[in-house]
C-alpha cells in the first residue's frame, strides 16, 4: 500500500487449505517515509465482506511491532473485467477467475510512540481460493 504521507505498508496474508493461518507466509513490513522500516512479524486480516462472486470486497488488517500498531480499513475499487494477458477466452465475470489482481482504497491509523496519524492510501491485491469451489463467505476470515 502506499499512503499518503509517503510510507508503504507491504502484507501477506496466507491460509492453508484447512482454515489455519500459514504463519511463514502471514507478515508485513512498514516503511516510513524517511526509508526506516519495521518488520511486522504476523498479520490479523479480519472483518472480510465478501462480493457476489466470492471475492472479497472489503476487510480489516492489523499489525502490531514494538512501539508500532497499523490498521487499514481497506475497500475494492470496483472495475469492469478487460483482457490483458493470460489464454484466448476472456473471463465474462470475477467468478471465472481463480485469482485476480484488484486494486483498493485504504484508511489506516497508525500509532506509534503513543501519537496517532490517519492516513489514506491504495494498492493492489490478488486473491486465490485455492478450496477448488469452496465457498470464502461462509468462512470466518
Amino acid at each position: 500500500m502506499r499512503l499518503s504521507d509517503g510510507s508503504r505498508l507491504i502484507a501477506y496474508f496466507t491460509r492453508f487449505a484447512n482454515g489455519d493461518v500459514n504463519p511463514e507466509y502471514s507478515f508485513g513490513f512498514f516503511i516510513r517515509p524517511d526509508k526506516s522500516s519495521v518488520w511486522l512479524q504476523q498479520t490479523a486480516f479480519e472483518h472480510v465482506a465478501f462480493d457476489e462472486h466470492g471475492k472479497p470486497a472489503a476487510w480489516q488488517q492489523r499489525w502490531e511491532a514494538e512501539s508500532l500498531t497499523l490498521t487499514a480499513h481497506s475497500s475494492i475499487i470496483p472495475v469492469p473485467l478487460s483482457k490483458a494477458w493470460g489464454g484466448a477466452k476472456v473471463p465474462q465475470n470475477l467468478k471465472e477467475n481463480v485469482n485476480v489482481p484488484n486494486a483498493f482504497d485504504t484508511e489506516v491509523t497508525v500509532i506509534e510512540h503513543g501519537l496517532t496519524r490517519q492516513l489514506t492510501g491504495g494498492g493492489v491485491y490478488e486473491y486465490i481460493n485455492t478450496g477448488k469451489g469452496d465457498d470464502p463467505r461462509q468462512q470466518s476470515g
